[in-house]
């Protein structure tokens, strides 16, 4: 199963799907749902538009276009805007399975756009090259590049990250450890062969650069490589080493270290003065903001130019207009964004008023007098706001650039709370809960409890159309608990469900989901658990730990063999996160909860696993697809055939898609209308007040199901 290409896996693949598609294709309210959701999923949604040379770039989707297309303008107001399409996806293939991700830049002009794109969800990037004003595509082309982002040496060329020696198939399906990244320089006119090689790291070959940023005149380049899984360095902790530009010949530059021990993580910001700006949390689990010269770079003779925050987070900052930074904290899980001066330092703050939700992105620079930022909520899909500093600093405040109203959606029929909740070990966690005003909290309606819970990894107010069905449709509560493991509260949070301490992260989510019982909120019987990638592993240990607790789960490209998991393309890295079962320390724990190795059917009498539906992706390149294969393999094996088992265990594999990133949006409905189908199915759920089922049809097909399984399993063992 470690093989996507081998017949038998392939074969494997295909008798899953045959067999839950039609589980899925038998809720009588499929075409409903797939109405419901196209129609609250068609709004419009941009991004905040960016500035490069004469040009503002902005990314728009009218509404249900698969890819958002990228457009150009002359000006950000007026009759003689002249916008235009510079680069729409949805013509590079059918289906909408190309897509632009992350990996792109303009040049300092604005006149070349460089681009890596995706085919079929895959974390490989070919990087392309557009010429602004003609719209002709440039010959230089790029390979192997993963993992990086695409910086502008002014507009000659970029700085970007490779796996030259990488030897497997770069389009998702190779599952080959990926090593030896390199930065190099691209000279725009040339072949990549002539591209030199500016920076790698032949000691530590499971380094990542994932992030460059050169100064201001461009003197430095500012590398921040990714701690390995052998360094000892915790996720998210990086170096900083910066590369002395000095002269017009690549061969003549020198990359030297600034930061060289992996004690926490650095995010460069800017520079001014001679001074680089960097936010870190070194000493400061909320973060912080230190200048650093180069002429002076041991940390006694660093400056604080923001200190740590006495409880919120500093999630971002953003240099704008030559002096100033607008910093985005995270205070109880929401935005609150406080604009500072690089000069004045303490002697200048101010609040910037929003409303609840998420600051999510912006865009501007520290030469710009705009920024742009984009907001949202659990209700609020896509606002941008316009921070102008023609307007004197004092009384400067956001205005609103772009609003969007989705037909038929009224945000005021529904409830929005932050819940806390105790822990097993008395931690108090937040969680938020949603429903609508006037549902009856009976016990009786179904909830959906989303986690992720690791990586450093913020859950934050986002609009789910998804969420919005089943508040709506199905008169169901959502919830989203912030569990530790993530950095919602800063490092301690995050370090408190890691490594050894991963099974906090478990007691969180159970936690949550008895309180939502506990409050006649829903039901065990109602209860939905659902998470993606690490929060995939959430739902299959947890399942596996509390299988009383749930109705049903969905567990998407979840990391599920904890055991192997660091054999295959980037995992390596998550050995920082989880711990490697190659340590004698980490073994034990790991192996404690790995969802593949602790299936096992219940002891208690009249209790069986609830209704469990996994998805994975063919061109998964990140959390290969094989985890979810063995997972459900096991799962039918171990579960399925067991005659007090009713409740169906399918697998759903998306052809052509990967990790997530990228995804159309036709293949986005079609998973959630399979998913919301299967829900339906597996706990009889009403849709606007109908029945699916109230005569057992759905338990008669679930026995029927597992007999099927159960024989497809074994085949596949035999196999």
């Amino acid at each position: 199963m470690e093989d996507a290409d081998a017949e038998a896996t392939k074969s494997f693949v295909t008798a899953q799907n045959a067999l839950s598609k039609p589980y899925f294709e038998q809720c009588p309210f499929r075409e409903q749902i797939r109405d419901r959701l196209s129609a609250v999923w068609n709004y419009r949604k941009s991004d905040p538009p960016q500035k490069y040379g004469k040009y503002y770039f902005q990314y728009a989707n009218d509404g249900l276009q698969d890819q958002n297309i990228l457009y150009v303008q002359d000006a950000l107001e007026g009759s003689n805007m002249n916008r235009r399409v510079l680069l729409d996806p949805n013509t590079l293939s059918e289906g909408g399975t190309v897509a632009l991700t992350g990996t792109q830049s303009f040049s300092a002009d604005g006149e070349i756009f460089a681009y890596g794109i995706s085919v079929s969800g895959s974390d490989w990037r070919t990087v392309h090259f557009l010429n602004v004003s003609t719209g002709r595509t440039l010959d230089d082309v790029l390979i192997k590049v993963k993992f990086t982002n695409l910086v502008w040496k002014g507009n000659e060329g970029i700085f970007y990250g490779h796996f030259p020696d990488f030897e497997g198939n770069p389009e998702g399906s190779d599952t080959g450890t990926n090593e030896n990244q390199k930065i190099s320089y691209h000279r725009v006119g040339t072949a990549q062969s002539e591209d030199l090689i500016v920076v790698e790291f032949l000691d530590k070959p499971k380094n990542l650069v994932a992030n460059m940023k050169l100064t201001r005149a461009e003197e430095y380049l500012i590398v921040t490589p990714d701690s390995s899984s052998d360094d000892g360095g915790a996720w998210g902790y990086n170096t900083v080493y910066y590369v002395d530009l000095a002269g017009n010949d690549p061969a003549n530059w020198q990359t030297r270290p600034l930061v060289e021990q992996f004690n926490a993580g650095y995010n460069f910001l800017t520079d001014l003065n001679g001074i680089l700006y960097f936010q870190t949390n070194l000493n400061a689990p909320r973060y912080k903001i230190v200048g650093i010269r180069l002429s002076s770079p041991d940390p006694a003779s660093w400056t604080t130019l923001v200190e740590e925050d006495a409880q919120n987070v500093l999630y971002w900052a953003a240099p704008i207009n030559g002096e100033y930074v607008l910093l985005n904290y995270l205070e109880n899980v929401s935005s609150k964004l406080v604009l500072r001066s690089l000069i004045q330092g303490n002697t200048f703050s101010k609040t910037i008023d929003i409303e609840k939700g998420t600051v999510s992105s912006y865009a501007g620079k520290i030469d710009d007098s705009i920024i742009f930022i984009k907001f949202e909520s659990h209700v609020v899909p896509n606002r941008i706001y316009k921070l102008d500093f023609a307007t004197p600093v004092a009384n400067i405040q956001l205005e609103v650039y772009e609003n969007v109203d989705i037909e038929g959606f009224n945000p005021d029929l529904y409830l929005v709370k932050q819940v806390w909740y105790s822990s097993k070990d008395g931690t108090r966690v937040p969680m938020y809960v949603m429903h609508k005003k006037d549902l009856t909290l009976d016990g009786s309606t179904p909830a959906m409890l989303y986690g992720y819970g690791g990586f450093n990894i913020n859950v934050l107010p986002e609009f789910s159309v998804r969420r919005i069905v089943f508040m709506d449709s199905f008169d169901g509560v959502a919830a989203i608990a912030n569990m530790r493991g993530g950095g919602e509260f800063g490092n301690d949070w995050h370090v408190g469900g890691s490594l050894l301490n991963k099974q906090n992260v478990f007691d969180d989510f159970q936690a949550a989901a008895e309180y939502l019982i506990a409050e006649n909120y829903t039901s065990a019987s109602k209860m939905i658990i659902e998470g993606r990638s690490n929060g995939g592993l959430l739902v299959g240990t947890c399942v596996n730990q509390r299988p009383e607790l749930y109705g049903a789960a969905i567990a998407s490209v979840g990391v599920m063999d904890m055991l192997r998991f660091h054999k295959f393309t980037i995992g390596h890295s998550w050995v920082s996160e989880y711990g490697s079962s190659e340590d004698i320390v980490h073994f034990p724990n790991i192996y404690s909860y790995s969802p593949l190795h602790n299936i096992r059917f219940p002891a208690t009498d009249g209790t069986q696993y609830p209704a469990v539906l996994v998805t994975t992706s063919d061109h998964d390149d990140r959390v290969v697809p094989s985890h979810s294969y063995k997972y459900t393999a096991e799962l039918q094996h171990e579960i399925g055939s067991n005659e007090n088992q009713t409740q169906p265990l399918l697998l759903r594999v998306e052809t052509d898609a990967g990790h997530g990133a990228g995804s159309p949006i036709s293949k986005l409905i079609d998973e959630q209308v399979d998913i919301l189908s299967f829900l339906t199915e597996a706990l009889d759920l009403s849709f606007e007040g109908q029945k699916a089922h109230g005569d057992g049809v759905n338990v008669r097909y679930s026995m029927i199901t597992m007999l099927m399984t159960v024989s497809l399993a074994l085949w596949f063992r035999r196999g």
